[in-house]
């Protein structure tokens, strides 16, 4: 009789073991699992988030290339009007106007 109680003691024991792992390395795969999507939605945000300030900065720069460049020209243009105005008090010439030969 002890023999048979012992058996049922240690199939009940057996079977509360299974249930209790299988219900332990479920809970844990779902916690590994839903921490991996939120560190892979964390990844996927930060990666948006650079990829539209990298945009952002290369609007920026294009925009204001042409800028630079239109006020270099303006300050050579400038510079040559300095430079021309003061070869013209000069001679008396401009750079343009005819020469003539006598």
């Amino acid at each position: 009789m002890i023999l048979i109680a012992v058996i049922i003691i240690g199939v009940i024991s057996a079977f509360m073991s299974f249930r209790y792992g299988y219900a332990y390395r479920k809970n844990f795969a779902e916690l590994k699992i839903g921490s991996a999507e939120e560190e892979a939605e964390r990844i996927l945000n930060d990666a948006a988030a650079a990829a539209e300030k990298d945009a952002e900065n290369i609007k920026r720069k294009n925009y204001l290339k042409p800028k630079k460049r239109y006020i270099s020209q303006e300050v050579n243009l400038k510079e040559k009007s300095k430079r021309e105005k003061k070869r013209t008090s000069k001679t008396g010439k401009t750079m343009y106007s005819k020469r003539r030969y006598n």
